[in-house]
């Protein structure tokens, strides 16, 4: 940290680790008010941190990004006419919340009178959590929304079948090109997603860098030795997947080539389109030098690279390093026109920037959720709501009395406060629980659902997607099925957090949970007897994640730090398990 004295006047700046940020907390805040100063035809919700088109249509499909800040020009300097409808910006390197995310939403949507919303994510899984819920909740308010997952990276190519799946890059700015000017000529969302999906099994990117970045008020992540460089490195300042003694740059660019021909089975013939990113802290004449060094690769390889931009698409704050994406369109020539096309997105280059049109801002506001679910969804007896309340207060008061021990698990696969998050919530249940409907379990895990978002941290995130799940499903019909409503809710938990047996999640304790608990239905037993060796079974299996290695995480790879406790979200959710049991037999037997 330094302190300089202002010459003009007697104030002073503080300046964070030798950046030009007068305030890291208010870092994003203050990029967004000059981005808005820079290009006064966006709109820009400062507050919640959202960046919107002023040229949002009618009957056309609306397109929205985003993900943590420092990556910048991603994703809002790709807001404009032929590309994005709108982004939402996290802090630093952090998933934006859930909150702001379904404001965004369905502010494009009230825009383009519901005709689509395609939200487009970065296989991180803070953003598939924090996205995919928001997605949910759209959908449970009837607007037509799909989600794609970007995940390109060819690093851990012979890995992809494995955990979290390959992280999103760089060629994310294909896909908001084709994507933005495909929604432009008014294609419809369905076919807008299938082809977005199809892009991104057409294209890898890799990176370099021979420095980490510097994260503001934090300092460097990693370091690496005057002579070394990282290949296979995310954006997000974590390590590469080879580290290596310093070679030439035809050395090198023809090492990276290789591995992305390799992962897109390109031969002598192919058409490709190329991207040459810069991490954040590469020189121009660097990037000439990178950008001829590929050139020349591909074209010695006999592959014709019909498309080459260069500059900065998706940093990682200050990183000295490069990324090399490349689109195959050997077989989808006609994605030439859609890259080729206008566009006034800022952040595209040779970009033909429209005229600054006057902005109304009332024309795109972002309102407050004030949905209300009145009786929807199967109705309980008195006496099965007052049993419903029993277990809602067993499982809040667990969660208040094990804070302490949940965030000791926590501390060695988290940031250690998951038994807080849960306690808040549980505090907030107990506190909300005369306005829960409790009749109405639809209704009860809805506000359930928007009360969780509010607490913030992943853990309350994914017990969100549960309640919203269950909601959708519960919404649905007229008879009450648990079975049905926990299938349909772990279905959206699996699909959103990639987690599945064996990740050291709370997975490994729902599924068995869940598998046992409709054997024993089928077979015909009592259905406390079935549900207590259900339970068993999950404690068993809770204890199973003590030997296991977290891997549906996107970072978990890097995470190599051992831990014989067993895993925190799997032990939480034996927790409240028992809990609901112990409740319901003593209802029935005490």
């Amino acid at each position: 940290m330094k302190i300089l004295q202002n010459k003009f006047d007697d104030n002073r700046v503080i300046m964070s680790q030798m950046k030009f940020i007068s305030d890291a907390d208010r870092a994003v805040e203050d990029a967004l008010v000059g981005l808005k100063c820079a290009y006064p035809a966006l709109y820009v919700d400062k507050k919640n941190r959202i960046v919107l088109s002023n040229q949002i249509s009618k009957n056309r499909v609306a397109l929205l990004s985003g993900g943590g800040s420092g990556h910048e020009p991603f994703s809002i300097g790709f807001v404009g006419d032929g590309m994005l409808s709108g982004a939402v910006a996290g802090l630093v390197f952090a998933s934006p919340p859930t909150r702001t995310i379904s404001a965004a939403i369905r502010a494009l949507a009230e825009q383009n009178g519901n005709s689509g919303v395609l939200v487009i994510v970065m296989n991180y899984t803070g953003d598939i959590l924090n996205f995919g819920l928001a997605l949910e909740s759209a959908r449970s308010e009837n607007i037509d929304a799909e989600m794609v997952v970007i995940s390109e990276d060819c690093s851990r190519i012979n890995e992809e079948v494995q955990g979290a799946g390959r992280r999103g890059l760089c060629g994310n700015c294909f896909i908001f090109k084709i994507a933005g000017n495909m929604a432009k000529c008014g294609i419809k969302l369905s076919y807008i997603a299938a082809e977005c999906r199809q892009i991104n099994d057409f294209m890898s990117t890799l990176g370099a860098t021979v420095s980490s970045c510097t994260v503001p008020g934090v300092g460097s992540l990693f370091s690496l030795g005057p002579d070394e460089v990282e290949i296979g490195l995310g954006v997000h300042g974590e390590i590469g997947t080879c580290r290596r003694k310093l070679c030439t740059i035809d050395e090198l660019v023809n090492l990276m080539v290789s591995k992305i021909a390799q992962s897109l089975h390109l031969a002598a013939g192919s058409n490709v389109c190329v991207v040459i990113n810069n991490l954040g802290s590469i020189s121009h004449l660097e990037l000439g030098i990178i950008c001829n060094k590929v050139y020349n690769c591909l074209t010695e390889s006999q592959i014709t690279t019909c498309r080459l931009y260069s500059g900065s698409f998706m940093t990682s704050l200050d990183m000295a390093g490069f990324q090399i994406s490349v689109l195959n369109i050997t077989e989808h020539p006609e994605w030439l026109e859609h890259l080729d096309s206008n566009t006034s997105a800022p952040g595209w280059p040779s970009t033909c920037i429209s005229i600054p049109i006057p902005m109304n801002e009332n024309r795109i506001a972002i309102k407050n959720n004030n949905l209300e679910l009145n009786k929807i969804g199967p109705k309980l007896s008195a006496n099965e709501a007052s049993l419903f309340e029993k277990c809602l207060c067993s499982i809040a008061n667990v969660f208040i009395q094990k804070e302490e021990f949940l965030n000791k698990l926590d501390t060695f696969s988290g940031e250690g406060d998951i038994g807080s998050a849960l306690r808040r919530f549980s505090e907030c249940i107990l506190q909300n629980m005369p306005k829960l409907d409790l009749e109405y379990p639809a209704v009860c895990f809805f506000h359930m659902s928007r009360l969780m978002q509010n607490i913030g941290g992943q853990s309350c995130t994914l017990y969100s997607i549960l309640l919203a799940s269950a909601t959708r499903y519960l919404a649905s019909t007229s008879k009450m099925d648990w079975l049905k409503m926990w299938k349909s809710s772990l279905d959206s938990l699996v699909c959103y957090s990639k987690a599945k047996i064996g990740d050291r999640t709370m997975v490994d304790v729902l599924v068995p949970v869940y598998d046992t608990f409709c054997n024993n239905i089928t077979n015909k037993k009592e259905v406390l007897t079935a549900f207590e060796e259900a339970v068993n079974v999950g404690k068993i299996n809770c204890e199973k994640t003590r030997f296991m290695k977290a891997r549906a995480s996107t970072s978990s790879a890097e995470n190599e730090e051992e831990s014989d406790e067993v895993e925190c979200g799997a032990f939480a959710t034996t927790l409240w398990l028992e809990a609901i049991h112990r409740t319901i037999h003593n209802y029935f037997f005490e």
